[in-house]
């Protein structure tokens, strides 16, 4: 619950604001007297204060904002070159922004400041932007379209974008999500399509490799579902993809696929029902974390619930998630739910607007909210030193 209130207001009145995306609403007070409310709002701030500092788990750095507005939304961002450098994919087009970390003189965190964006690629509807470093690769997911480009594309700041249009590679069409990943000691890029229910996925050959072999044709496997795929995870020898109908493991190596969860376990029938949205699967232990948009829990191996395990229940309605063990964070469009992944437990809420998940590491999370003028802000989460 947060509180809305205005001093000036001679009816004395406070507002609660509930987040929760299922039950959102809002409650109004009226205090008789003014001292009363002045009394009430004390205590508020007082049992706030003490719950933030009981629960002072997280640092959040602000890294970038009022550059990206409205109309060049930020819709992805991947760190390379040792992590000196961070591509930022928008709606107009990608950039690249160096990174600089400052050591503090009274603390043993480092200060994060990113330079001036500049734009290297100029194509509208950039969604997605990978980085395969050792294949000296980046990834870019345009209108729809993968392509494949050089890294030597960092060097071409003042190129105007015409790097891009001669020297990337189109892989897939009609792509509406990609994730690359290691699996099966392979590493690959996997591509989602919606319309025809499917995901197509390949190794992505190193660019020395393919000098001179122009005509080279690419191996593509794809796999088809009965229903619209939505996620994409990475196990050790699998491939997890979550679609509408539920989590699908796919054999990498036979080409085929089978229900995650065993319809067997009849304490399993409310995760059995159609329209779920299955967002991301996580090993925790010797048991898998099953993320849907609705909800959570632990299976093991078999696909069979852990009976004794609780099941999360969000508050909002997450479209990404991020693991920072011993927490599980879930990205709603307003706020950002920090919980312990063994409990359950909601811990602490990040408030925003129109917040985006964009980047996980072992290091920091990056995401990106709208601030009041309407710029998107790109933030860091971490947990270091908590």
């Amino acid at each position: 619950l947060t509180p809305e209130y205005n001093l000036t207001n001679t009816k004395n009145a406070i507002t609660f604001l509930y987040y929760g995306a299922k039950q959102r609403y809002q409650v109004t007070l009226y205090a008789a007297q003014y001292a009363a409310l002045q009394t009430l709002l004390e205590k508020i701030k007082q049992e706030q204060n003490r719950l933030v500092t009981s629960n002072d788990i997280f640092n959040i750095t602000k890294i970038s904002d009022r550059f990206f507005d409205y109309s060049n939304k930020v819709n992805s961002v991947a760190s390379c070159d040792g992590g000196r450098k961070l591509l930022i994919a928008t709606n107009l087009g990608l950039y690249v922004s160096n990174i600089k970390r400052q050591q503090s003189t009274d603390s043993n965190k480092a200060t994060t400041f990113f330079t001036t964006p500049v734009k290297i690629v100029n194509r509208n509807n950039v969604t997605q932007v990978a980085v395969l470093e050792e294949f000296q690769s980046i990834l870019l997911l345009v209108d729809k379209k993968l392509y494949s480009c050089p890294m030597a594309l960092l060097q071409q700041e003042d190129a105007g974008g015409q790097y891009f249009k001669k020297h990337a590679k189109e892989m897939v069409n009609h792509v509406n999500f990609f994730a690359e990943g290691d699996c099966n000691g392979k590493r690959l890029v996997v591509t989602a399509h919606s319309s025809s229910h499917s995901i197509k996925f390949f190794e992505h050959e190193h660019p020395m490799l393919m000098e001179g072999k122009k005509n080279l044709k690419r191996k593509i496997i794809e796999v088809s579902f009965d229903s619209e795929p939505v996620s994409i995870s990475f196990l050790k020898a699998n491939l997890c993809i979550g679609c509408k109908k539920g989590f699908q493991i796919v054999s990498v190596s036979q080409k085929a696929h089978e229900p995650l969860l065993d319809p067997a376990d009849t304490s399993l029938e409310f995760a059995l029902k159609d329209m779920l949205k299955p967002m991301a699967i996580y090993r925790v232990g010797n048991m898998f974390l099953l993320c849907y948009s609705e909800f959570a829990f632990f299976v093991n191996n078999q696909g069979w619930r852990k009976k004794e395990s609780h099941i999360v229940h969000w508050e909002g309605e997450p479209q990404k998630f991020a693991i920072w063990y011993p927490y599980i964070l879930a990205f709603d469009n307003n706020f950002i739910e920090i919980r312990k992944v063994d409990t359950g437990e909601l811990v602490r809420c990040v408030l925003g607007e129109k917040i985006r998940l964009l980047q996980t590491s072992s290091q920091e999370i990056l995401y990106a909210y709208e601030d009041a003028r309407g710029y998107d802000t790109v933030a860091s989460l971490d947990f270091w030193g908590k």
